[in-house]
């Protein structure tokens, strides 16, 4: 048996690369398994006969085949689509043995197919924003930031006003007590002229100001 530190000249990967050879075999025991350290062996992975992995599922994800963000740097050449189709081809070729649990093998594999599925660019761009933002701590509280005594809840444009569409106006005049002025960039046809006026009424309301 060898430990190594896996650091420095004692790394996991360089004892890999020179131990496996065409035709042998491989048994893993991991906690973790990430789609990257498979990226930098495929080609030796590929030439074995056989291959057993011990893998708890119990708490794994598609994402935590992604690593940490130690692997930032890998999931930054986007390569890990190719990666999992081409994971997921090897591993259903040469698995020859499972553990006790035999729906390992199809958790795997549906996780796989999870990083490979194709993702609407809308929703990537929403993700992206979201994990931008999330941990901002700035929840808009429309109780607090609509002012009750300019009387707009009972306004029409109020009342005709959809839920996204309340966000929307909440936001804009939090932004404008907060910034001195906003940009309302929803799509076309989803009210943004409604928003603004909305928008107007509470500040004309609270500040008697001309709005253009």
């Amino acid at each position: 048996m060898k430990l190594l530190k896996n650091q420095a000249s004692e790394r996991v990967i360089d004892e890999l690369r020179a131990s496996l050879t065409a035709g042998g075999s491989l048994d893993v025991a991991s906690p973790d398994l990430i789609l990257f350290a498979y990226g930098e062996l495929q080609e030796a992975l590929r030439r074995l006969s056989s291959c057993r992995l011990i893998l708890p599922f119990a708490h794994a994800t598609a994402q935590s085949l992604l690593g940490s963000d130690l692997d930032r740097g890998y999931r930054n050449q986007l390569s890990a689509h190719q990666l999992a189709r081409h994971f997921a081809a090897w591993f259903t070729q040469l698995w020859g043995a499972l553990p006790a649990n035999a729906d390992g093998k199809e958790a795997l594999l549906a996780q796989l197919s999870e990083l490979t599925a194709r993702r609407e660019p809308s929703l990537i761009y929403a993700l992206t924003l979201y994990h931008l933002f999330k941990d901002r701590g700035d929840e808009l509280d429309e109780d607090k930031i609509v002012k009750s005594a300019t009387g707009i809840r009972n306004t029409v444009v109020w009342k005709k006003l959809y839920k996204f569409q309340r966000d929307g106006v909440v936001g804009a005049i939090a932004k404008l007590e907060r910034l001195g002025g906003c940009i309302i960039a929803h799509s076309v046809g989803l009210g943004k002229t409604f928003e603004a006026l909305t928008a107007i009424l509470q500040q004309h309301g609270l500040e008697n100001v001309r709005s253009l």
